[in-house]
């Protein structure tokens, strides 16, 4: 187990040393259409800022104005993406796809290029966590859960080529096979679900 943990580490080390290939120019390209996006959904925040009756914006950077305006005791996406289940808003939709636009920018396409080596390369740093199953983390910066647009910024080199791969349950399955539990190993080679 020592062992796997000394190689596994090693292997993180290279990755980080190593780092990522970025497509300079996808970035620039999505970059410049965020922008046009941006400005879009800001006019029609405004809008609909307007037809409530406001005479001046509303920092929609601002939960405290953001309250106000939409008459409700949270503006977190999760909250809001509740509140839509409940039936359309123009004002709420708007609003988180403007979010998710602009986190776009300023969570991924700028830092990106500023974080990038002279070769074009993004080193992220990998934290493990856990003694049994090494889950790892990814920080400065964090590329978890990166969306498919984003993703098609991060290319291979030459002659080679990226694998994205879903472990699934694979802490169940590190269990299973580290305590050689039979019912547990059952349920995994016959495809039950035992949970």
């Amino acid at each position: 187990l020592e062992e796997d943990r000394y190689r596994f580490q090693q292997a993180l080390i290279r990755c980080e040393n190593r780092g990522m290939k970025l497509d300079v120019p996808e970035i620039e390209k999505q970059l410049s259409e965020i922008g046009s996006k941006i400005a879009e959904q800001k006019e029609r925040l405004w809008a609909l800022q307007k037809a409530a009756g406001y005479e001046t914006p509303v920092n929609i950077n601002s939960p405290k104005q953001l309250k106000a305006w939409l008459k409700l005791p949270k503006t977190s996406k999760d909250y809001l993406a509740e509140i839509l289940q409940g039936g359309e808003r123009e004002d709420i939709q708007t609003l988180l796809d403007y979010r998710k636009i602009a986190k776009r920018e300023s969570t991924y396409y700028r830092p990106w290029l500023e974080m990038r080596d002279a070769n074009d390369r993004l080193h992220t740093s990998y934290v493990v966590f856990g003694t049994v199953t090494w889950r790892l983390a990814s920080r400065d910066p964090n590329l978890q859960n990166v969306d498919k647009v984003v993703k098609k910024c991060i290319i291979a080199d030459d002659d080679e080529f990226l694998a994205e791969l879903d472990f699934s349950a694979i802490e169940p399955r590190i269990s299973a096979h580290y305590s050689e539990d039979p019912d547990m190993i059952a349920a995994f080679v016959n495809n039950v679900d035992f949970h």
